[in-house]
C-alpha cells in the first residue's frame, strides 16, 4: 500500500496514543468538511480503506502521506499534528 509502511513492531508504548489522536482528529475535520469517507478519499486521491485505518487509529501515515490528506481538506499539515500528545 502506497503511503503506509508497517512500523508495528517499532512503535514505542506512547506512539499509540498519537496515532489515535491523529486519526479522531482527521475524522472531526472530514466531517466539519461535510465529506464521506469515500469523497474525501476520491479527493485526496487514496483508497478509503487506508483512511478508514488512519481514522480508526490503526495505522500511522507517512509524512508524505500526511501532507496529501491536509492538502485534499484544504487545511495547513499543522493543523492535524498540533497538540498531540507527545507534540505537547
Amino acid at each position: 500500500m502506497a503511503g503506509f509502511i508497517d512500523l508495528s513492531p517499532m512503535i514505542r508504548p506512547g506512539d499509540q496514543i498519537i496515532i489515535t489522536e491523529f486519526g479522531a482528529r482527521l475524522k472531526n475535520f472530514r466531517k466539519a468538511r461535510k465529506l464521506s469517507l469515500r469523497g474525501f478519499a476520491a479527493i485526496a486521491d487514496m483508497d478509503f480503506a487506508q483512511i478508514d485505518k488512519m481514522e480508526k487509529g490503526e495505522t500511522n501515515p507517512t509524512l508524505t502521506t500526511l501532507l496529501r490528506l491536509a492538502e485534499a481538506l484544504q487545511a495547513d499539515p499543522n493543523e492535524l499534528i498540533r497538540g498531540l500528545s507527545a507534540l505537547k
